[in-house]
């Protein structure tokens, strides 16, 4: 008897976090003055998913309740006595079917000992180097490990910009599908649990999804498909080396960001492979970052690539941008940067490099490119 109630017990409490998914979640990452980031060590309970991990601070947002709004609620529901301001949004990071939205906190002062913990069973701040020591839930550690990185570059990035040129630096977006790679993965359109329709790269850019229909991207997701099948093509793949090149001899701090609407890939290996055989070092990620935009939370492909580009153009350091892609509606949307680019962001690029009234701030350019591989700028 008390086997089944337990499983029962078990049962119920799987279907509220299931539950719980439809829901967006957020979670806050709070630095302390070593650079640290404290995270819960979460209960060794059997009947909660990843007992005695290493995870975030957060929860769920609740109906009718803004993320900033949830994020300083919860932080003061789990950290007994901390009042929660002054935070920045990091971005949207989905895990199995649902939003997780993360915001950041740099207080120099947080002292664990001041507070009462009422999450999981204590505190647990962890560095850069802690994060193959232990176990983590969720997503938490593909997060910290990104989180690291940019914040590594971003120290870099700070020490050059001492005395900055007016020049400054460059950032370039380059699309996977068709402009890099041709490739042969396409999308399928499910409806009432039936493939319905399939989709090529080209035809899911612009497809709105009808009432009932879902996306498939299980094809998007084999890494081993995308080895096999992908065709490079040469004049990027020419431009790649030449820009990457460029970027080591001048020592500069110009990026390139490779920016897909794919999101995971089921093993990245065989995909990392793909550009290795074809000569394109995307190890140093200070010069080259792949960037998945699929994972972004908005209506089109164009939208998730415009969030992603602000991102990095929001660091203050780039007054060059460029993006090449094969498709016209994401180039458009490029574009419009240029006339409606953030206050915020213009400050910062002013601030950063002294300008004057007159000067621009970023230049844009739309690069669009051709089936003979050429680019034709918009």
């Amino acid at each position: 008897m008390r086997t089944i109630f337990r499983i029962i017990f078990i049962s119920l409490v799987v279907l509220f976090f299931m539950a719980g998914k439809s829901r967006p979640q957020c979670s806050l990452f709070l630095e302390n003055m070593e650079g640290e980031i404290l995270l819960q060590l979460r209960d060794d309970k059997k009947e909660i998913p990843y007992p005695n991990c290493l995870g975030t601070f957060g929860g769920q947002i609740e109906e009718n309740e803004t993320k900033e709004n949830a994020i300083v609620r919860e932080i003061a529901e789990e950290i007994e006595g901390y009042v929660l301001q002054d935070f920045n949004y990091l971005g949207n990071y989905p895990f199995d079917g649902y939003d997780v939205h993360f915001f950041y906190k740099k207080d120099l002062n947080f002292n664990l000992n001041k507070y009462v913990i009422k999450e999981g069973q204590r505190g647990f701040f962890v560095g850069k180097n802690d994060l193959n020591k232990y176990a983590f839930a969720f997503n938490a550690k593909e997060i910290l490990k990104k989180f690291f990185e940019e914040k590594e570059v971003k120290t870099r990035q700070k020490e050059s910009l001492k005395k900055p040129s007016k020049i400054g630096y460059g950032i370039t977006f380059v699309d996977l599908d068709e402009t890099i790679f041709h490739t042969f993965a396409n999308i399928n359109i499910i409806k009432d649990e039936q493939i319905i329709k399939k989709l090529t790269n080209k035809e899911f850019n612009s497809y709105i999804l009808e009432e009932g229909e879902s996306f498939d991207f299980s094809e998007f997701s084999d890494s081993k498909l995308f080895y096999e099948t992908s065709k490079p093509i040469p004049e990027t793949i020419e431009r790649l080396k030449i820009m990457i090149k460029r970027i080591k001899e001048t020592k500069s701090f110009s990026r390139i960001i490779i920016l897909t609407a794919r999101q995971d890939f089921s093993n990245k290996d065989p995909f990392l492979k793909t550009f290795s055989d074809n000569g394109i070092d995307v190890s140093n990620k200070e010069i080259i970052y792949i960037d998945r935009a699929g994972k972004i939370n908005a209506p089109t492909i164009a939208d998730k690539k415009r969030i992603e580009i602000l991102k990095y153009l929001e660091t203050g350091i780039y007054r060059k941008c460029r993006m090449i892609d094969d498709d016209l509606t994401n180039l458009e949307e490029f574009i419009k940067l240029e006339s409606n680019l953030p206050e915020h962001i213009k400050k910062k690029i002013s601030e950063q490099y002294n300008l004057k009234e007159k000067d621009k701030h970023i230049k844009f350019y739309a690069l669009h490119i051709q089936p003979n591989g050429k680019l034709k700028k918009l």
